[in-house]
């Protein structure tokens, strides 16, 4: 299990390297700590955002957007701009939440880590029977396509998008990718 929500770290690192100065020396930072994860990026907030836009995710300014569109169609983010707002939605489950620290020459993004028993507790209790039964599955073969939920549980497609909309609603699971390429996998915790 990971100790931080994937789709936060995933998305702290990707901004960083995407918001990332580039016309200044240095490197991006990340830093593992007993009860967090720092990720710091060189250089402060693109010119045209404030740090309430910034802290509430509701304005992106792309710094660097060659970087951002390659990320964009490698599937490394999902959406230019929803970033930090992802991140917060990661941690939705959890009582300690993402810190987003803003200095005149970087930005550093805290994780913390997470209490696992009470996260695993809280979404097993709301599955049903055919969702655990899922749950497991996709955990066990650790990526699946809505073609293998209808062949394991032998059902029509309907039936299997429902199953799989009601663990992505519940925070179990996560979808990755678009069309004929979509896949489900559990969500690291």
């Amino acid at each position: 299990m990971s100790e931080v929500p994937l789709e936060a770290y995933r998305e702290a690192v990707a901004n960083a390297i995407i918001h990332r100065d580039y016309s200044r020396g240095g490197n991006c930072r990340i830093e593992i700590f007993d009860d967090r994860i720092e990720i710091s990026s060189i250089g402060g907030l693109p010119i045209g955002i404030s740090e309430e836009e910034f802290q509430n995710g509701t304005f992106s300014n792309v710094r660097n957007k060659i970087i951002a569109n390659i990320f964009l169609r490698c599937g490394i983010i999902e959406k230019m701009g929803t970033g930090i707002r992802r991140m917060k939605i990661a941690y939705k489950d959890y009582s300690e939440k993402p810190l987003l620290k803003v200095f005149q020459n970087s930005v550093q993004v805290v994780l913390p880590r997470v209490n696992f028993e009470e996260v695993v507790t809280k979404i097993s209790s709301q599955l049903t029977n055919e969702e655990d039964k899922l749950y497991q599955f996709i955990k066990v073969e650790q990526q699946v396509a809505r073609e293998q939920v209808e062949e394991f549980f032998n059902v029509k497609k309907t039936k299997a998008i429902t199953l799989l909309k009601g663990l992505s609603e519940k925070g179990a699971i996560v979808k990755i990718g678009i069309g004929k390429d979509t896949k489900y996998r559990v969500i690291d915790r």
